[in-house]
């Protein structure tokens, strides 16, 4: 019984196998051109059942003509992989002369006005004073194009465009990641901030309370209405209340009068 852990190896191994297999199933098919002939050096342009072909070392354009990067510099009609080439993925360029149809046939530039290009077959010829395409054929228009990365001269490269989404998509991932961590510590971050600032407010006001509260003056006793302190405070001992009481000794107050120390005087008042 297999295991999961088993099967997902299993589809990790055909995964990668089928990546590597793909261009190797493009580079076995045969290319032919327009007479059924095998085009023994060129390359197709992609692992579909029916696709162009072109010459080694030249670019492959989405419309099925290949772009020499060797002299000549030409646009041409190369092979396809359908040997009848009654695909419409085969390039269906310049078949008019069976000259044409032995082997690749390039593709030159007759006109460009009001922003439409026209071409000819294999070469331009003069007639009269005047360019014609070759053979006298009439010119065409080709649509336009993208390079197809992956095969013949760009096999080990990609579209920039593909590259940049892989980086955008990494980027958004490690985004994610960096929001997800970056938040939670963004939070404790503001927490600790507001709690130092707390602590710091509540330490404020305890120094002005302190502050305020060691300059404030210590009260005076008024004397204003002939008021004395007590000097001597009666003491107390184990004897009781009653017996300190006794204890006290008191002071006769003094009575006033105008008495001398020698007997009584004899006010004013009195004397007639």
């Amino acid at each position: 019984m297999f295991s999961t852990v088993s099967l997902g190896r299993v589809s990790l191994s055909l995964s990668i196998a089928t990546g590597i297999l793909s261009p190797l199933a493009a580079a076995t098919q045969t290319c032919y051109y327009p007479d059924k002939s095998i085009a023994s050096s060129d390359i197709p342009c992609g692992n579909g059942t029916h696709v162009a072909c072109c010459g080694e070392g030249a670019v492959c354009l989405s419309n099925g003509l290949c772009m020499d990067v060797f002299q000549p510099f030409t646009l041409a009609r190369s092979s396809c992989t359908d040997q009848s080439w009654t695909s419409g993925n085969c390039p269906n360029y310049c078949l008019q002369d069976s000259s044409f149809n032995k082997s690749g046939c390039s593709i030159v530039l007759y006109s460009y006005l009001d922003s439409t290009a026209e071409y000819c077959c294999n070469n331009i010829d003069a007639e009269d004073d005047s360019a014609i395409c070759a053979y006298n054929y009439t010119t065409f228009q080709i649509p336009d194009a993208t390079i197809i990365p992956g095969y013949d001269l760009l096999a080990d490269y990609v579209l920039a465009n593909e590259t940049s989404n892989s980086t955008k998509s990494s980027s958004n991932h490690d985004t994610a990641i960096g929001a997800g961590v970056g938040v939670p510590l963004g939070v404790i971050a503001l927490a600790s901030i507001a709690w130092a600032l707390w602590e710091r407010r509540k330490l404020h006001r305890f120094q002005a309370g302190n502050i305020a509260a060691s300059s404030v003056p210590e009260p005076k006793q008024d004397n204003s209405y002939g008021m004395v302190p007590p000097q001597n405070q009666p003491r107390y001992t184990d004897a009781g209340p009653y017996q300190q009481a006794q204890q006290q000794q008191y002071t006769q107050p003094q009575v006033l009068s105008e008495m001398g120390v020698g007997g009584p005087v004899e006010l004013d008042s009195q004397r007639k």
